[in-house]
């Protein structure tokens, strides 16, 4: 029978990959395992769940401040302008001697939004956009009167949305929903 790998040591080096670096990566690097198996462990091992918690919590409260300024830029910019990825590709068109007619160039631009994982790692737990929205406010990244305009215009969406939904339901329709 093999022997399994989930030993103290190891755990150990895993937890300690993750208080120092504050990655999943960095942790089943440090332990020699792979990616599934540090998932299936967390899964299988309630208490490696909780001490993989807790060792992420211990990087949070020491990691250098400079390393949470640099993140809460980074997150900035990526609720901002998002994460852009450009490609550029060139096409060339010969005609029947094979010479070349035309070069087409295009430019393909690509804006992803932020990644959970860097808000999580930054602030611990998942929050909402106006969550963000509201931190950045008070670090002073973003205009209060930005976030007094979004809540004003979401609560109108709110009212709007309530006034359609009501519209379409008659009162027999909400008491089937409502199991009466």
């Amino acid at each position: 029978m093999a022997k399994s790998k989930y030993t103290s040591n190891r755990v150990e080096a895993v937890l300690d990959a993750i208080r120092r670096e504050g990655s999943d990566r960095a942790a089943w690097e440090a332990g020699s395992i792979g990616k599934t198996l540090f998932y299936e462990w967390q899964k299988k091992y309630p208490e490696f769940l909780n001490a993989v918690a807790q060792a992420k919590e211990e990087f949070r409260r020491s990691c250098p401040e400079e390393l949470k300024r640099q993140a809460r830029k980074s997150l900035a910019d990526y609720m901002f302008n998002g994460a852009i990825e450009t490609w550029e590709s060139t096409e060339t068109i010969e005609d029947a001697s094979g010479e070349v007619k035309l070069i087409k160039r295009s430019i393909k631009t690509v804006k992803r939004g932020t990644p959970q994982w860097a808000i999580d790692r930054v602030l611990g737990q998942q929050i909402s956009e106006l969550e963000s929205i509201k931190s950045l406010t008070e670090s002073g990244w973003l205009q209060q009167q930005v976030l007094e305009r979004l809540g004003t215009a979401m609560d109108k969406f709110n009212e709007s949305a309530k006034v359609a939904f009501q519209g379409d339901l008659d009162d027999e329709d909400l008491d089937a929903q409502s199991g009466g």
